[in-house]
């Protein structure tokens, strides 16, 4: 389809990694939401992008032995449409930091002062492929930048960069206010993603797949996994 599979390690739904998350044992991670029809089954593996070494360790654990079991993997991660020219990438990314109140990227990042301290305090680990286990043989299914731009815009109008928009450096502490978008992110962060990921699944004729992807959008796929005919179950894997 022309699209460059840049995973910028941006995996988005910012507001779940809440301290209560990342002080948390882990021990959530063991927990598979599992739906299945006829000879389909499809489980979801909720992530913080965010957390302890401990979340990160059974996360791998239990995707390594999914793979086992032949799984195929379907995660989230922004990038870019092929060829977008370098002047739009900017413009996407400070609309994009409108939408969101913050830039998106490594969490840890100390340069990145639109982020909360905490972040980058030597805790907490970023989530990446190699830590999960997910490699580049996995599906990305997610929405670009370039996309989820044109789907706000759409349906809410342009979005306006304001001169705080354009004075302020990408990584710079975001304090403008007077943008017209600021942080509305929730129809294409939350909504317009999860849409997109429930019809790559409908749409897949694989029989085993393991989506890993941020909790919080498990809430808006559920009633429509339900909708389309699944029916839902808790797994919990055991490790030895």
């Amino acid at each position: 389809m022309g699209l460059q599979a840049i995973c910028l390690l941006s995996f988005l739904f910012f507001f779940s990694c809440s301290k209560a998350i990342l002080n948390s044992k882990a021990t959530h991670a063991r927990e598979i939401k599992v739906f299945q029809k006829g000879d389909r089954e499809i489980l979801y593996l909720g992530t913080t992008h965010i957390a302890k070494p401990s979340f990160f360790q059974e996360m791998k654990m239990q995707i390594d032995s999914l793979r086992d079991e032949g799984y195929v993997f379907f995660k989230e991660g922004v990038y870019f449409e092929q060829n977008t020219a370098a002047g739009l990438k900017d413009t996407l990314q400070r609309k994009f930091r409108q939408l969101m109140g913050l830039t998106i990227g490594d969490y840890t990042d100390k340069n990145n002062k639109t982020l909360p301290k905490f972040y980058s305090d030597g805790d907490y680990l970023m989530q990446t492929d190699s830590l999960l286990g997910l490699n580049k043989t996995d599906r990305l299914v997610d929405l670009s930048y370039n996309k989820m731009i044109n789907l706000h815009e759409e349906k809410y109008g342009a979005i306006r960069l304001t001169k705080c928009d354009w004075q302020t450096d990408l990584y710079d502490k975001y304090e403008c206010k007077d943008g017209n978008a600021l942080k509305k992110s929730f129809y294409v962060v939350d909504i317009a993603r999860t849409e997109h990921l429930f019809n790559e699944l409908l749409k897949s004729e694989n029989k085993k797949i393991a989506v890993v992807y941020g909790a919080g959008h498990f809430k808006w796929l559920y009633p429509d996994m339900l909708k389309a005919g699944f029916n839902y179950k808790n797994k919990r894997l055991s490790f030895k």
